[in-house]
């Protein structure tokens, strides 16, 4: 299994489609931040907008455009032509007798609008995905129907459509497998470097480099093993102070501080979905007792690993 899958499969995180919006007009949509441990996620199906995170940053969205806020900030979404200083537009949202998904509309929406969007959010707050969402890109922004594999996405995206439009069998669990594999492909191909902008340092960054990954390949296949940087180094075929050079360049991170995540991300997964002992998880990522592991599980998670596993198991 590659790199991405690996950590998609680790993070364990769980998709919400939560509306789809027709939208006209210069309409200016205000979005409070969420809580902490949910990203919240806009992909354009139809005409074009903006949205802003940032006082004065606005970023351009067009049919096929995805955007990520991995840690759920406040943002606003707006008509290409709202104008500084608008007063928040009104809407209102309705469900459908035959819809999958309320749809909220701006009060001149006329059918779908000229803006249709479905919106979504990412919750991980009960996995260790949170070591995955916070060294992604503070806002991640491609457009899926520039990226290879153009008809493949076209489908995907319309297959999507398809089931948040209509009520059928299955049609929750089959909009959720979708929009997850759309998540995929906006991680890959902002790593690849896709988006509207250079990609910044991420796992993303890391993971489409060829010779760093093949060192990330290896920390996931194997999180019990004791690296060291020789070792990693040598997976990459590179020198000690070349490699670690350039993951930190790539990544953002020091390769032990990549390796505490991956390890810590294997163990909440076990936690989660066995009933093995902390003494058992602690060998199972790589530490010789368990003390030594609860150190470790409390610097990247803030809490012991009997306290983490509790309140995940009376959510």
């Amino acid at each position: 299994m590659d790199a991405l899958s690996q950590l998609l499969a680790l993070a364990q995180g769980e998709i919400r489609l939560d509306t789809r919006c027709a939208l006209s007009g210069s309409f200016i949509l205000p979005h409070e931040p969420l809580p902490p441990g949910q990203a919240v996620f806009h992909l354009v199906l139809d005409g074009r907008c903006r949205v802003q995170s940032l006082p004065g940053t606005f970023l351009d969205l067009s049919p096929g455009s995805f955007v990520l806020l991995p840690q759920g900030q406040a943002h606003t979404l707006s008509g290409m032509n709202a104008g500084a200083g608008q007063a928040a537009s009104r809407v209102t949202q309705e469900q459908p007798v035959d819809a999958l998904l309320p749809v909220t509309r701006t009060a001149d929406a006329d059918g779908d609008g000229e803006v249709d969007l479905l919106c979504g959010r990412l919750l991980y707050s009960q996995s260790g995905s949170t070591l995955l969402m916070q060294q992604l890109p503070s806002v991640l922004q491609v457009c899926l129907h520039q990226t290879p594999g153009i008809d493949a996405l076209r489908t995907l995206t319309q297959l999507l459509r398809h089931e948040v439009s209509a009520r059928q069998p299955g049609a929750w669990a089959i909009a959720n497998a979708l929009a997850q594999a759309l998540l995929a492909y906006a991680m890959r191909a902002y790593g690849e470097g896709e988006s509207s902008d250079a990609p910044q340092p991420s796992w993303l960054a890391l993971i489409a480099d060829e010779r760093l990954c093949a060192s990330l390949q290896a920390m996931l296949a194997d999180p019990q093993h004791p690296w060291t940087l020789d070792t990693l180094g040598a997976a990459a075929a590179m020198s000690r102070a070349t490699y670690a050079r350039r993951f930190k360049d790539a990544s953002g991170m020091t390769p032990g501080a990549a390796l505490l995540a991956v390890r810590m991300m294997h163990a909440s997964k076990l936690m989660l979905q066995t009933r093995r002992t902390l003494a058992d998880i602690a060998e199972a990522v790589g530490y010789q007792s368990e003390a030594a592991f609860g150190k470790a599980f409390r610097h990247a998670l803030g809490s012991t690993p009997g306290q983490w596993r509790k309140s995940r198991a009376n959510a």
